[in-house]
């Protein structure tokens, strides 16, 4: 099996949803990295916010032997957002030891209170490549986030042309 090679490793996604994380708790269960939720971009007014949970998960998974890595919900409608956003999280998490990823995830847009409602596929990849090529020029690991069936057939995503320069996290949901 994969476990046994040591080329599988444990990991969790978190943000302020997960509430109060125990991380010795979670150390102690084998996980071995964390995605941690730094910050999101508003669907209405297109604010961008810090996760109320992310410096404390940040820290406590750190200080727990737990590598981490980062992701941001974004609601960019262009790529000039997108790359803002991606400076505002490069900044943010400066003072951590990012050892994974630095992810871009963007979903509900298909609702019309998003802001990103009506934009077409082309756009929205656009803006992820633009906050990917910025991560990257700021010396982080750029991943791309987002549904199995978004990305399926290049439905909601420029998918083939995102992969052919950036790793791919898939969501099964």
């Amino acid at each position: 099996g994969i476990g046994e090679n040591g080329n599988l490793s444990i990991g969790i996604e978190v943000a302020r949803y997960q509430g109060v994380i125990d991380w010795q708790q979670v150390a102690a269960s084998g996980v071995q990295f964390a995605m941690i939720r730094v910050g999101y971009r508003t669907q209405a007014g297109g604010e961008i916010c810090e996760d109320s949970t992310a410096k404390y998960n940040m820290q406590e998974a750190s200080r727990n032997g737990i590598q981490i890595g980062a992701y941001f919900f974004s609601t960019a409608v262009n790529d000039t957002e997108a790359a803002e956003e991606a400076d505002w999280v490069a900044d943010y998490i400066a003072q951590y030891p990012i050892t994974y990823p630095v992810a871009y995830n963007c979903e509900g847009f298909h609702s019309e209170e998003s802001r990103q409602f009506g934009l077409d596929k082309e756009t929205r990849s656009s803006a992820a490549l633009a906050f990917l090529d910025r991560i990257s020029q700021r010396g982080y690991t750029p991943m791309f986030y987002a549904a199995k069936n978004e990305m399926e057939g290049d439905r909601d995503w420029n998918t083939g042309t995102i992969s052919k320069k950036y790793k791919i996290w898939v969501s099964q949901y």
